[in-house]
């Protein structure tokens, strides 16, 4: 059995409540845990059985950032690695029906489709045995977890029969409760879920909803799928990453289908096609939706690491500065000796921590130079920016209530969070800057506290 894997990555439309670390760098690509996102959800795509294939479909245009990160995966992991790309946001499942005759090549019996923004300890080997002992060609399975009653507004939900585990009800982010069984965002197919795509495209055009079909013929889209050997087809970018144009003979000018909305409320309770992997309670995931979420992001990945891989996490020596519980440390970044790191830190490559600086639950992302004495917490350092000497900055730690947690106050103003300093941001020395956002390219000369620096 051949297996492949789609993961669903957005475009920059789809990223602005990370901004402003997404205007920067992609936010599949930022660090958690000092490597890209979505690396933890390709490492655990990789010890999938007979996993022929991982397709990053999506609708970015600056190429430059996913291009190595695909090379160094495929490095890694030893296995094809290419990128699919969309001309607009077209729905978790518009790009999937787009691109269906790449995904079905080569004999593929079952693919996983993962949202790129989720991430955690994701069993996929485990549901594809759990596919495979209990269902057929003609049912799916969606991964899911209990949750907090009161944060499961914020998720699809999922009512399911404990003894069969067969999915009874589907509904994304429910005005009023449904369930505390939320889906994780990761899905497994088999082929015959392009029927299910089709006939909800089908009945979308007959109501003239957001589906529009530009040719006056009424030819079924399996005889206008993607040709790889056509020129239209060409690479954008080279011969060693895979990038897919649109194909101009697809039929549909415009496509937004999603499994969430139009495809899983259809199957649930519908002659057994839906079923639910539900991972146990304590099971640890998340999705990042905020800027300030990829703090705890990281904070879960280095408590998985622990478990997972351990080597990777710093540890305490004569030569070496003084760590406090989970951190982890580029190979490439310079750390003083009399700095005092942690818990829950991680240290991007290149980054300089100079002499006396203090950092606990923070993310010092790539070429970041934290100068003498200066102390960092509940914070984000982008990308080339300068902490100046005795500067203190600090955010608050809402992960109680991250998932449903407001920028701004009913007033207008910004509630207490994460304090977030994007990429190439000077922040002079002995200034005290407190749950604040600093975009790029800024001089930080004076204390803030509660602003958003424009």
């Amino acid at each position: 059995m051949d297996n492949k894997a789609i993961i669903l990555l957005g475009g920059p439309a789809k990223g602005t409540r990370f901004r402003p670390l997404s205007l920067h760098k992609p936010k599949p690509i930022f660090p958690i845990g000092g490597v890209p996102l979505i690396y933890h959800t390709i490492e655990s795509l990789s010890k999938v059985p007979n996993m022929k294939e991982i397709i990053l479909l999506g609708c970015f245009t600056d190429l430059n950032e996913i291009e190595k990160f695909i090379y160094m995966c495929e490095e890694k992991f030893k296995i094809n690695i290419k990128y699919l790309k969309e001309n607009e946001i077209m729905g978790s499942a518009g790009g999937i029906f787009k691109y269906k005759k790449d995904i079905l090549l080569g004999k593929v019996d079952n693919f996983f489709v993962i949202n790129g923004d989720v991430l955690g300890d994701m069993p996929f080997k485990e549901m594809l045995k759990f596919h495979d002992n209990f269902c057929n060609q003609e049912q799916y399975i969606i991964m899911g977890k209990y949750n907090d009653p009161s944060q499961s507004f914020n998720y699809g939900c999922i009512s399911y029969d404990e003894k069969t585990k067969e999915i009874l009800h589907f509904v994304e982010k429910p005005l009023e409760f449904s369930s505390n069984v939320i889906s994780c965002g990761a899905y497994l197919f088999t082929s015959t879920i392009f029927d299910h795509l089709q006939s909800a495209l089908t009945n979308s055009l007959k109501t003239g909803n957001e589906l529009i079909n530009t040719r006056n013929d009424s030819q079924n889209f399996n005889n206008h799928t993607l040709d790889m050997n056509e020129s239209n087809a060409s690479s954008e970018t080279g011969d060693n990453i895979s990038c897919i144009k649109t194909p101009s003979h697809f039929p549909y000018k415009s496509v937004k289908l999603s499994f969430e909305l139009d495809i899983f409320p259809e199957l649930a309770g519908k002659s057994g096609h839906l079923f639910g992997y539900i991972l146990p309670q304590n099971t640890p995931w998340m999705q990042i939706k905020s800027s300030s979420s990829a703090i705890y992001a990281d904070q879960m990945i280095l408590n998985l690491y622990t478990k997972n891989h351990p080597e990777l996490l710093a540890i305490n020596s004569k030569s070496t500065c003084t760590v406090i519980g989970n951190v982890f440390i580029h190979p490439t970044a310079s750390v003083h000796n009399t700095s005092v790191l942690g818990p829950d830190v991680s240290i991007c490559a290149g980054a300089i921590i100079g002499p006396g600086a203090r950092i606990s639950h923070s993310i010092i992302c790539d070429n970041v130079h934290i100068q003498d004495h200066a102390f960092v917490t509940c914070s984000i350092i982008g990308w080339n920016s300068i902490v100046g000497r005795w500067t203190r900055i600090e955010g608050t730690d809402c992960r109680d209530d991250i998932s449903i947690h407001s920028l701004f106050s009913p007033q207008g103003k910004l509630n207490p969070s994460v304090t977030i300093i994007a990429n190439d941001v000077d922040v002079h020395s002995e200034l005290v800057v407190f749950n604040a956002i600093v975009l790029p390219n800024k001089e930080l000369k004076e204390c803030t506290q509660n602003q958003i620096v424009l």
